[in-house]
């Protein structure tokens, strides 16, 4: 089973949830991933399922993964589906200034970026 950790789109821990996830990975681009909960569940909560959260995901089996809940939503009688964009979406909506410098490793300078994308204004 995944362990899931949902956190505010400020990085705040809000919970832990017992679903199962399915992900997807892309190289050099974003990724959906997702997964359903019941109606009935206690944590079926807007503060927790907020499109924006960050959702966290670990598997002994597969590599972590972490994304963002976003739109659309299914819903039937008894079940939610939840859809999730992998966290390099990030980088579509935010621009980030150049912040490549001189002899400077490419991952230092993506990792600056993330940073000033990950930024909340």
């Amino acid at each position: 089973m995944d362990v899931v950790n949902v956190y505010s789109p400020t990085g705040n821990y809000l919970a832990q949830l017992d679903v199962a996830v399915w992900r997807a990975v892309k190289l050099n681009g974003y990724a959906e991933g997702g997964f359903e909960m019941a109606v009935t569940d206690v944590k079926y909560l807007d503060s927790l399922l907020r499109v924006g959260n960050i959702v966290h995901v670990q598997n002994d089996k597969l590599p972590d993964w972490t994304g963002f809940i976003d739109i659309p939503r299914t819903w039937n009688d008894s079940r939610i589906q939840i859809n999730l964009q992998s966290a390099e979406i990030v980088m579509e909506y935010r621009l980030t200034p150049i912040v490549q410098e001189p002899r400077q490793p490419i991952g230092k300078g993506f990792v600056k970026m993330l940073k000033f994308a990950s930024g909340w204004p």
